[in-house]
Formats: structure tokens, sequence, C-alpha cells
């Protein structure tokens, strides 16, 4: 009788370790919230960092998150931020993967958390990711984004949605009458999911002194903007820019940004911001694309006055890791597609006047075979350039910043075409390689660990080194870690190709990853 007794008891035990294992309940600032255990980690999904901004708040910063009663179940991811629907037809290297077909809404402000620890003593290091989607489509629920493998490693994954498009960068004189400024929403969304972390990470065993903000494409030009807001100021210790593009995180000018605004609002017919903020969502979305508004229109941050005022820099006391994708260009531009001298000559009159002749010498193709690699590297060159201006830019006395190119081409049906395509590296720095149907080998689950390492190392300390690993310089010798198929230390550029993207940046040129 006392052994059944015991076993009745010990089996009691284990079922309330297990609930408690699998159903935690988190106290915030807001209420109280129930996640789950995610294999070896805790993790909670759909967390609001803000109100709503829906109706009347449409167009407005992001106001703190309304308090709940009783406990909030997050274990779903919320609703991705309102964008256009891609074209499923249209060919491109980002398999399901790397894509996300959740629910839509304005009602988006979410933020989800990946944690091996639930105890405030643990002050583990925090780094929030902030997806890429060139500021108008993307999602927080993509699943080559999930942290449970980061985790696992000792630090607390946090990832958000912030509003984009339109609804996260409009512009308009009518909202300039009402709040002095506009344009900069999704920003100040960041900025808000920076202070909710802050203010609320210790109960899911993060340290908030400790934060790393890591973006990719998008998010990586959105990194550099939140080095220079005042308002994120001590809101993070580290960062990390993947897919670098320093020289296209130029804002918006606002005369620009408000004559697309003004003519966007023209087009729903409303003229006071309450018919405007009452206009339907799917009606916007649809204007973001007409062509009345514009060639080439994109809704990106904007120069408003107040998020970045006149004259700030990026902070330079932020240790930053930064770098870019061999063949970034592969998915996007048609110059990656040049097969023939004239058209590679065209190339570099139109792009790199008045210095063409001296890259074409630098970069030479003598006949139609030799142009793809030419054109390739030069445009691996390039990105990387501009790595090397936004060094030589920092003070001498600034924190320590580490550049990187990655080269490993991602397998897959299209790996020929796109190679290593623009935002390839990141399932292998998260180690979800387990998401989609790639042939990965062993190669690239080594691959996978050496750059979690490394991202790893940086998130806890600032500084990407650690045992067992290849000593990675910081930028300022001038030196590169090359990472994928063969890892070096390199400069990556000759002195003669430095010089001449210096020489064309000071005549005008402008470094993209394009």
């Amino acid at each position: 009788m006392i052994n059944v007794i015991r076993t009745i008891v010990v089996v009691a035990l284990a079922m309330l370790t297990f609930d408690a294992v699998a159903a935690p309940v988190i106290q915030t600032q807001s209420g109280q919230l129930s996640g789950a255990w995610d294999g070896h980690v805790f993790s909670f999904k759909g967390i609001p960092y803000a109100e709503p901004p829906v109706g009347p708040l449409r167009w407005r910063p992001p106001a703190p998150p309304v308090s709940w009663q009783g406990v909030r179940d997050a274990t779903k991811f919320g609703a991705s931020c309102e964008q256009a629907r891609r074209d499923p037809t249209v060919v491109i290297p980002w398999t399901a993967e790397y894509t996300s077909t959740p629910s839509f809404s304005e009602d988006c402000l979410f933020l989800n958390i990946w944690t091996p620890a639930l105890h405030p003593a643990s002050k583990l290091p925090v780094v929030v990711w902030i997806h890429g989607g060139g500021f108008d489509h993307g999602s927080a629920e993509v699943p080559v984004f999930r942290g449970n493998h980061l985790a696992q490693q000792g630090i607390v994954v946090v990832s958000i949605n912030y509003r984009l498009g339109l609804f996260g960068f409009l512009a308009d004189s009518l909202l300039d009458a009402e709040q002095g400024s506009s344009g900069e929403y999704g920003m100040m969304d960041q900025v808000a999911a920076l202070e909710w972390v802050k203010a609320n990470i210790a109960s899911f065993g993060g340290d908030p002194a400790q934060v790393t903000i890591e973006g990719q494409s998008a998010g990586a030009m959105a990194v550099h903007h939140l080095l220079a807001a005042p308002s994120a100021e001590g809101l993070f210790a580290r960062a990390i820019a993947q897919s670098n593009s320093w020289a296209d995180s130029t804002l918006v000018p606002r005369e620009r940004a408000e004559a697309v605004g003004e003519k966007l609002v023209n087009l729903t017919g409303a003229t006071t911001l309450e018919a405007l903020r009452a206009v339907p969502a799917d009606q916007l979305l649809a204007l973001q694309a007409d062509p009345r508004l514009g060639d080439h229109v994109s809704f990106f941050p904007v120069d408003d006055g107040k998020f970045i005022p006149d004259g700030s820099k990026e902070r330079s006391d932020v240790p930053v890791l930064l770098g870019s994708n061999h063949d970034e260009a592969s998915a996007f531009s048609p110059t990656w597609q040049i097969s023939t001298t004239q058209a590679y000559q065209t190339l570099l009159d139109q792009r790199f006047a008045p210095l063409s002749a001296r890259f074409a010498a630098l970069y030479p193709a003598q006949d139609d075979a030799a142009v793809p690699s030419a054109v390739r590297q030069l445009l691996a060159d390039s990105a990387s350039a501009g790595v090397i201006a936004w060094s030589k830019a920092r003070d001498s006395r600034a924190a320590p910043a580490y550049g990187y190119r990655y080269t490993h081409a991602e397998p897959g049906p299209l790996a020929a075409r796109f190679a290593t395509f623009h935002s390839s590296e990141v399932p292998y720095v998260f180690g979800t390689l387990e998401y989609g149907h790639r042939p990965f080998t062993a190669k690239d689950h080594a691959i996978s660990r050496q750059l979690q390492s490394y991202w790893v190392n940086f998130i806890r300390t600032g500084n990407p080194n650690g045992p067992g690993l290849m000593t990675w310089p910081q930028l300022d010798s001038g030196n590169f870690m090359q990472l994928g198929d063969k890892q070096m230390v390199t400069p990556l550029l000759s002195k003669a190709q430095r010089d001449a993207f210096s020489d064309w940046l000071a005549a005008g040129g402008k470094i993209g990853l394009f």
C-alpha cells in the first residue's frame, strides 16, 4: 500500500512539473502571459508591446499596451503587419521557409520571445531581431527567424513586428499639422519594442543592460537609424547589421515623402484625418502601388526632423558587427543578368561615372564570357566598399566594429542561378536549417554552427571571438572575416580598389547592395 501511495505521489509531482514546464506563466507590466515549452527552451509569442495602431491610432506614435486581466495566451504568433501580398508565380530564391502566410492586420505590434530561463537573476544577454523586407513587407513569424536554437546557447531571443509601407512611413501635411511631423511610425514602433524589452525582459531571464539589436536588409538599415536616434539611446548595448546597406540608410527627404503622401491622400478622396483613418486597409494597399504616385515609389523612413534630428550621427560607443553576402544582387538587380561587354560598359558608364575607365581596368572583361564573373565580383566588392566607407567615417575612438563577407551558396533548386543570395545567411545564423526542403549537408550544418558561435559571442560580449574560432580582427585593421565555403581573414579589396571606391564616393557616387 505504501508503494502504491508513493507511486501516486511521484506521478502527481511529475504531472505538476510537466504542467509547469509546458505552460509557464510570466508577469509583465501589462499582465500575465502563458507560454509554452518549445523543445529545449520556453517560448512566448504574440505579446503586444503597444496598443493596436488602428482607427484613431492609425498614423500615430505607438501608445503603451493596454493592460489585461487574467492570463493571456502567448502560444501563438500575433498577426503580421499589413502589406501587399506576394505574387507566388514570380521566380525568387526565397522558398516557403523565408516567407509567411499568416493573418495580416493593422493590429500587429507584437513581439515573440525564446528563453532558456525564467528568472531575473539569470541576467542572460538578449538579442532583438528586426526583420527585413524593404520596409514594406516581412514578418517576425517567418520560420527561419525562430529563436529556439539560439536561445539554447544561453541567450534570450526576441523578434518584433513593426508597421510597414504607408502604414509605417506615410508623410503628409495633415499629419504634420496634428503631430508636428510624420513618416517615422515604423521606426517609432521599433523603439517602443525596445522600451518594452528594457522594462520586461528580466522576467524572461534577460539582462536589460545587455541587449543587442540585429537586423537584416531593411532591418540592417533600421539598425543604423537606431544607432543615430536619440529616442533609442540606452536601449541597446550592441548592434548587428546583416546585408548591411549603410549607403542606402539615408532618410527620405521630407519634401519628397510628403509630395508622395499628398498624392496618395488625394487619391483616397479624404479631406480630413478622420476620413483618412477610416479608409479600409485593402484600399490603401491598392493605392500604395498606384502608378499615379510616380515611378519606383517606396515608403521608407522619412527625414521628419525629429526621429533623427539634423546633424545626428550614429553613436560610436556601441560595438557593431556588419557585412554582406557575396551575391546580394542576384535576386533583385537586372545588372546580375548582364552578359555582354556592351551592356557591361553601359553599367560602368552609368553607375561609376566619372571613374568608369578606372573601374573597367580594375574589373576587366575582355569578352562576353568574362562579363558575368566581372559583374559578380564588382557588385560584391561594391557592397564591401560600403562597409569600409562606414568604418572610415567612425570616430577613431569608437567601439570595436567587425566586418564580414559571406560566401556559401545555399543549396536548392535555384542555387546555380542565385548563389549566395540576399538573406541566404539568415537560417545559418539562427540555426533553423530544418525548415524548408533544401538538400543540406554536413558542411551546411558546420557553417551554421560556426556562424552561430561568432554571433552568440558578439551578443554576449560585443566581440565575436572565442575559444576554437579563427581570430576575427576589427575593421580598423583593414581586414574582413570571410565566412562560408572558405574561412579566412582578408582585406577583400586591394588598395587600388579601395582608392577607386573612395574617390568615386567623393565624386558623388552611391554604394548600394544591388
